[in-house]
């Protein structure tokens, strides 16, 4: 699925700006996706719930700029 796909290549331990700033961009319109959508159904509220803890995630690691245990930036 696409949001598991977006944090796997994106946020893993070895990170790159380009690739966290598309990541983000992936998760951020799939958010906005549910979020208009899906989210006033109760049977989708656990992927609503999923996108948006991926989004902070995403939102966190592009703002960090420094290592964080073995997660780094590589460029």
């Amino acid at each position: 699925n696409a949001l598991r796909r977006a944090l796997s290549e994106a946020f893993g331990p070895v990170r790159r700006t380009a690739e966290m700033q598309k990541g983000l961009e992936t998760i951020r319109a799939l958010w906005e996706k549910y979020d208009r959508v899906q989210c006033q159904d109760p049977a989708t509220v656990e992927v609503c719930n999923m996108t948006l803890v991926a989004l902070r995630i995403a939102e966190g690691a592009v703002a960090r700029k420094e290592s964080q245990g073995a997660h780094y930036i590589e460029d």
